[in-house]
């Protein structure tokens, strides 16, 4: 046994010296994902982030300008919101509609004409200037989230399809932090538009940047699925770059093994079974409660900042809450700096040092207690600032902390959840996109009437206090995590690395 080609560094996590194995272990063919350069894989995952950034910057790039919609088709403010919640519903549930269609025609081929679909959304929704278009409006902002979901929904799984487990952490921070960045960048660019030219711009300006997206995923894209009990790709796709191109997004089954009724029908059953799964019901429902207040903030942060002082509001014109909306872009920021630092070496370092180098998913979960410290405080100031019509740089910094914590945890979450059932990682991305965003439908429509019965701070105090206790979720995967993957009904979909032996003593690796 050649024990060296185990080998990938010393020294890491921890400073006794030892050896990091690669999980998995890649075969000996060259085409293994796991065996592509370095640049290969990176170019891979910057395009994934591409079109999953795009995707969300399409359907939510209207998201500030909906003060200024209301009064194009003569109706309330909340009401000309419910473009953003149509938008986000369809964020959230776009992809069990639209994502089994790969096993009919191929993971990039879904991807690309979702962006298209996404294209026509944006024209669509520039296009309806006139008072009777309400309706059709909200329509097309369901479509544009519906669309929009897919190309971030394949991202787990050619994660996992590519990187080693000592590197996952660090893949699945830098995809999620690109699709959540798009739905801040999306908004952010629509106060500034609204305030200065027309609000159809904020849709405009997004046709030229997916046309740019659909060329790059065309140019670019390449399958990953691999068949690692044979060693072979899951099927052979041409060598010539223009008839890889025609099979990764003509129709037909030139990427995929062709289907069967059975197979298609599975596709659409695996999420729902994975989404009532213990493992994705108590980390979706931490995951669910503590972005659902991020959405909080980043809905009701138009009308609080943009009503007049007289009004109790803070007067912002729609520039300037999008000048605002850049202390979210800053939480991102810090949040992919301390994701980076501590999503994959926090979990080796556990396994190292308490657990003998032996591989629990569970280890993953360690760093989600940053944000159980971070976001009750976030969202305290937000609503003492809110409450006490404080400056609004303090309201500034509870949403930086809230939008740092959220960022943090939510990689680590659907991370932990795919490497329980690492062949549906596709899968399991759908179902905690959904978890992330289905608290944040529904916030619009009662949001007013909780301000109303308890007063804005209650609302940021009752916030925190449920955060708290939804993090309960998680203490119960980190103690019960292991049983609770293997009930019994769920086995069959199982696949881990858990028991894997993740570090070895240099001193056993020479002796042998």
């Amino acid at each position: 046994m050649s024990k060296l080609n185990d080998v990938i560094e010393h020294g890491h996590p921890a400073s006794s010296p030892s050896t990091l194995l690669l999980i998995p272990q890649p075969s000996s063919n060259p085409e293994d994902p796991l065996n592509w350069t370095t640049f290969r894989k990176y170019r891979l995952l910057a395009l994934v982030c591409l079109a999953s950034f795009a995707g969300n910057v399409a359907a939510l790039s209207g998201q500030f300008a909906y003060p200024v919609q209301s009064k194009t088709y003569k109706v309330t403010i909340l009401e000309s919101s419910y473009s953003v919640s149509a938008a986000i519903s369809g964020l959230a549930a776009g992809a069990f509609f639209f994502v089994p269609l790969q096993r009919v025609f191929g993971r990039w081929a879904v991807a690309l004409w979702s962006l298209v679909g996404s294209l026509a959304c944006a024209i669509w929704s520039a296009k309806m200037t006139s008072e009777g278009d309400y309706v059709d409006f909200i329509i097309s902002r369901l479509f544009s989230g519906l669309f929009g979901s897919v190309p971030s929904a394949f991202a787990g799984s050619m994660i996992i399809d590519v990187v080693f487990l000592h590197h996952r952490g660090a893949a699945f921070l830098t995809y999620e932090v690109a699709a959540m960045f798009g739905a801040a960048f999306g908004p952010t660019m629509s106060g500034f538009i609204s305030g200065t030219v027309s609000w159809t711009w904020c849709f405009w300006w997004t046709v030229p940047f997916l046309c740019v997206t659909i060329i790059l995923v065309f140019l670019f894209a390449e399958e990953t699925a691999f068949d690692r009990t044979q060693g072979l790709p899951l099927v052979e796709i041409p060598s010539g770059w223009l008839s890889s191109r025609i099979a990764l997004f003509a129709p037909g089954w030139k990427s995929v093994p062709k289907p069967t009724i059975h197979d298609v029908a599975k596709e659409y059953s695996i999420p729902v079974f994975i989404a009532l799964s213990p493992i994705a019901l108590l980390c979706g429902f931490f995951t669910l409660i503590a972005f659902g207040w991020v959405l909080l903030n980043d809905i009701l942060s138009p009308t609080f900042l943009q009503t007049p002082v007289s009004e109790g509001g803070y007067g912002f014109t729609p520039i300037q809450n999008s000048a605002f909306n850049f202390c979210l872009w800053f939480s991102f920021l810090v949040g992919l700096l301390i994701g980076s630092l501590v999503n994959d070496r926090l979990p080796l370092w556990i396994c190292k040092r308490f657990h003998n180098g032996i591989w629990k998913p569970e280890f993953r979960l360690y760093v989600t207690i940053i944000t159980l410290i971070l976001a009750p405080i976030g969202l305290g100031i937000c609503g003492a600032a809110l409450e006490y019509h404080l400056h609004y740089m303090v309201f500034a910094l509870g949403f930086f902390l809230v939008g740092t914590a959220i960022i943090i945890t939510v990689p680590v979450a659907v991370n932990y959840v795919s490497e329980n059932f690492t062949n549906y990682s596709t899968q399991c991305t759908i179902v905690m996109t959904f978890y992330r965003l289905a608290w944040g439908v529904a916030i619009p429509f009662f949001a007013d009437d909780w301000i109303s019965d308890v007063g804005i701070g209650w609302v940021y105090g009752m916030a925190a206090f449920l955060l708290i206790a939804a993090w309960c979720s998680i203490l119960t995967l980190l103690i019960f995590g292991g049983r609770l993957r293997h009930f019994s009904f769920f086995q069959s979909m199982l696949s881990t690395e858990e028991g894997s032996k993740v570090f070895v003593d240099d001193m056993r690796v020479d002796d042998t």
